[in-house]
């Protein structure tokens, strides 16, 4: 087990480095000028020569990854074009309402398509197991900006149930358990969009997984021997047929920061996502290279996670 996990982590080092100097590339060789979102349209050439000169854009590119990689070593990500402040500083302050978002979006999907897959895969071809697919065929069919704003016209603007932007109530300064009833009233809306999205995946792979494992051979000694059929289901079918949604957990990390990103636009969010699209829309380079850092590495540790979840589950993947 320390052999593979120290294969693992080596394998996640490295594809972190090559998502950095991926990104780098793209980003430098990318249409557009950050001088021109600086000093805008109409300022002279030689303001633009001086300031691309200030920010080290004339040098050659092979001169500016090196320097870019040698203050990444040492931990620093640079300083922003537009808001003059340290990248490391703004994504720290960005992280936590990210990290709120899609950890119980992340979570909620899984346990919830798991659970529905399991009683559906129990009844199969019942009016429930149909229904309950067919939502979840239109929950990861259906664009989550489209179903966030959906939320917004049915929830925020008809009924006038939950907010629908930020994070907080700006008008009121809420302390303590009201602060905390604040956030999640504000993060209602935006964590349902991404758990229903995200949950129909779950669904159709956790119940086609149970229907092959229930007709496996130990499945059918287990019900011959009387043991109780949810016992079967729980105890020895369930956590086979979870090794699949283990793979695809670990996939639709990169796919849920994505959603989140479209999700923090619609509602507004405060997190990384909308750090992201900002920085794009500025082409401030320091802190769009620092915020695709920040989702690579984030990325990476939750498949790295996912990698270890699924050799403690299945030990034959360890001698791989």
């Amino acid at each position: 087990m320390i052999t593979y996990i120290v294969r693992r982590v080596a394998l996640t080092v490295l594809v972190i480095v090559a998502a950095i100097s991926v990104n780098f590339l793209l980003i430098h060789t990318a249409p557009g000028d950050p001088t021109y979102m600086l000093l805008g349209q109409h300022a002279q050439e030689e303001d633009r020569a001086r300031v691309r000169e200030e920010l080290g854009l004339n040098r050659p590119l092979l001169v500016q990854y090196a320097d870019y990689v040698t203050d990444m070593i040492r931990g620093d990500l640079g300083t922003s074009y537009r808001f003059r402040q340290p990248v490391a500083n703004i994504i720290l302050q960005r992280i936590p309402a990210t990290l709120l978002l899609s950890g119980p979006a992340f979570l909620l999907s899984m346990i919830l398509g798991i659970l529905l897959g399991v009683f559906t895969a129990t009844r199969p071809n019942s009016l429930l197991d149909r229904s309950i697919n067919v939502l979840g065929v239109v929950g990861f069919s259906v664009p989550v900006f489209w179903i966030g704003i959906l939320l917004v016209l049915l929830f925020g603007l008809r009924w006038s149930l939950f907010p629908v932007q930020g994070m907080t109530n700006v008008r009121e300064s809420y302390t303590g358990i009201r602060h905390v009833v604040d956030v999640l009233h504000h993060l209602a809306l935006p964590l349902a969009a991404l758990v229903i999205q995200g949950t129909g995946s779950y669904i159709r792979l956790m119940r086609s997984s149970m229907l092959e494992v229930l007709g496996s051979e130990y499945v059918r000694v287990a019900h011959a021997k009387g043991v109780r059929h949810w016992r079967v289901v729980l105890r020895h079918a369930a956590p086979n047929a979870s090794l699949a949604v283990i793979t695809l957990a670990s996939a639709r990390m990169g796919y849920l920061f994505t959603m989140s990103l479209m999700v923090e636009i619609v509602f507004a969010w405060p997190g990384t996502g909308r750090l992201l699209y900002d920085a794009i829309l500025a082409r401030d380079y320091p802190l769009l290279l620092g915020c695709f850092f920040t989702v690579a590495v984030l990325v990476s540790a939750a498949n790295l996670l996912a990698d270890l979840a699924y050799a403690i589950a299945d030990p034959r993947i360890r001698l791989d």
